[in-house]
């Protein structure tokens, strides 16, 4: 008799579960629906946009300005007009080609172009939209994995995912005059369901609290003990939206820093981000030293030859650039812990050697600048005590 009930039981709760599947199912197609029904107009504008509109980034950005209502409208303008107008050509390598004025003028791209380009739209609108990079794969499919990039905007004060580089592949080709449904999958979709094709290097680009590991995301019978987990972050404890609206206003090389930073406390032996923590942390610690770069460029051994006014504005700067630069020798100094290829330990190395020898020269420096000074002051007292 409670065998059978139990049989009862398992089937009345087979029922509800697919009662809900189809329920969730129904809705989401009612979305993407609504989303096709809700941007026919915006979709009709930016695909077929002037060639008069469109001759310069500007020129876009006032055009889709002038001919929608809102940030929501010119989120979808912007994300059509790049999926429909930019094709993805492989053969394009480089950073100077995957910037946004490149992009836009050659009408070709890989994904970094393509999340580059989409993010300077919205920016030039007022919209806040990162650049995020990480790993992409089909789903269910860890055999397809690789390097790529894709967005993050915020819209009414919630942070949406955005992949316009697979939606620019999902699109027919014979499509003119309207965008098949397959492009609602990258376009404003739930984090979660990102999560199961996008693993972004930094957690908080998750968009959730409850994080994927790199080891579920890379979740392979022949992963090795490279991709051991150890991060620091706990799943229910990632404030991504106070992150995010933290950093809006931080400029990008801040933002990355800060960024890897957390890639790394989260990702601490995957060496893709080891290596992006490396060269944007030198990066961040080059731009401390370019003063004392420029001061080095100058021949001190002339010293003369300069007016007080100068050697004292020198002092001045030096002076207040002895902490920062000790301060940044000792960050840079954490590249060395990190799991670098022999390649890049040795440039790591050279780099460091490069700033010892700027904090070195700046500790001469102003010895040299506060004797000169001295010796120009004891000079003037002579002098005067002369005329008396």
């Amino acid at each position: 008799m409670i065998h059978i009930i139990l049989q009862i039981y398992q089937l009345f709760v087979l029922k509800l579960s697919l009662k809900h599947t189809l329920v969730i199912a129904a809705f989401i197609c009612q979305i993407q629906y609504l989303h096709a029904e809700n941007f026919s107009r915006i979709d009709s504008l930016s695909i077929q946009t002037p060639d008069e509109a469109a001759r310069t980034i500007k020129e876009l950005v006032a055009y889709c300005k002038g001919k929608t209502l809102n940030d929501f409208e010119r989120v979808r303008f912007y994300f059509v007009w790049i999926a429909t107008h930019i094709q993805y050509d492989e053969n394009t390598f480089g950073l100077e080609s995957q910037n946004p004025e490149s992009v836009f003028s050659n009408k070709t791209a890989i994904c970094s172009g393509y999340s580059r380009l989409f993010a300077h739209f919205c920016k030039e609108s007022g919209i806040p939209a990162f650049y995020v990079a990480g790993y992409g794969k089909e789903l269910n499919d860890v055999s397809s994995i690789q390097i790529h990039a894709w967005n993050i905007v915020r819209i009414n004060d919630k942070w949406y995912p955005f992949d316009v580089t697979w939606a620019s592949n999902d699109l027919d080709e014979n499509t003119s005059h309207g965008i098949l449904p397959k492009i609602e999958d990258w376009f404003m979709t739930s984090a979660e369901g990102f999560q199961a094709t996008h693993l972004p290097f930094d957690p908080a680009y998750q968009l959730s609290s409850n994080l994927v590991t790199r080891s579920d995301f890379f979740n392979s019978p022949s992963k090795s003990s490279f991709y051991t987990e150890g991060g620091q972050f706990s799943p229910l404890k990632m404030p991504f939206t106070e992150i995010l609206n933290s950093e809006i206003t931080l400029d990008s090389l801040e933002r990355a820093w800060q960024s890897f930073r957390r890639a790394f406390d989260f990702m601490p032996n995957d060496s893709a981000v080891a290596v992006k923590l490396a060269k944007t942390q030198d990066k961040k610690v080059k731009q401390t030293f370019e003063m004392l770069y420029q001061f080095n460029k100058n021949d001190f051994q002339h010293i003369r030859q300069f007016s007080i006014e100068t050697l004292k504005n020198w002092q001045s700067k030096l002076k207040m650039l002895e902490k920062p630069a000790e301060d940044a020798l000792m960050l840079h100094n954490e590249l060395f812990f990190l799991p670098l290829s022999e390649d890049n330990k040795r440039v790591v190395k050279q780099n460091h050697q490069f700033y010892e020898e700027l904090v070195r020269f700046a500790e001469k420096a102003i010895v040299a600048i506060e004797n000169e000074i001295a010796s120009r002051n004891e000079e003037s007292k002579s002098v005067n005590a002369q005329k008396y």
